[in-house]
C-alpha cells in the first residue's frame, strides 16, 4: 500500500529571488494542489461559439500568484493591485516562476517549468 503523503502537495514553500535593476526581491511560493490549479485554469478559460477554448493568461497568472505567494516584497493582501502595476520587464521575470497550464510533469524541472520559446495555441494574453 502506498504512503498517501507521497501524493500530497508539500507545505514547504519554494524560495526564489528576482534581480532587477541592481536590486534583489525575495519571494516564497507554495505549490498548489491539482484541484486548486485546475480551478484557476477553469476560471481563466473561455469558450467560443465554435467550442474552441482560450486561456486568459493575465487572469491565470494573477489568480495563481494570489493563491500561491507566501511571501513577497509587498503586503500579500495587495498582490492583485501590485501585479496590475508591475513594470512589464519585472512581470516577465516573475512569470517564469508560475507553472504554465497544460504542461505535464515531465515538461517541468522540479517545481518550475523549463523555459521554452514555444507557446500553446490556447494561451493568449489580453
Amino acid at each position: 500500500m502506498g504512503d498517501i503523503r507521497n501524493i500530497m502537495v508539500t507545505e514547504i514553500p519554494v524560495e526564489f529571488e528576482i534581480k532587477f535593476k541592481e536590486e534583489v526581491f525575495k519571494f516564497k511560493i507554495k505549490k498548489l494542489s491539482w484541484l486548486r490549479v485546475t480551478g484557476i485554469l477553469s476560471k481563466a478559460t473561455s469558450y467560443s461559439d465554435k467550442g474552441t477554448a482560450s486561456v486568459n493568461m493575465d487572469m491565470y497568472y494573477e489568480e495563481y500568484l494570489i493563491a500561491a505567494l507566501v511571501e513577497a516584497p509587498w503586503p500579500l493582501d495587495e498582490t492583485r493591485f501590485v501585479l496590475r502595476k508591475l513594470n512589464p520587464e519585472f512581470g516577465d521575470l516573475l512569470e517564469d516562476f508560475v507553472p504554465k497550464p497544460g504542461k505535464t510533469e515531465g515538461e517541468q524541472i522540479g517545481y518550475f517549468e523549463k523555459k521554452s520559446s514555444e507557446s500553446s495555441p490556447v494561451e493568449t494574453k489580453t
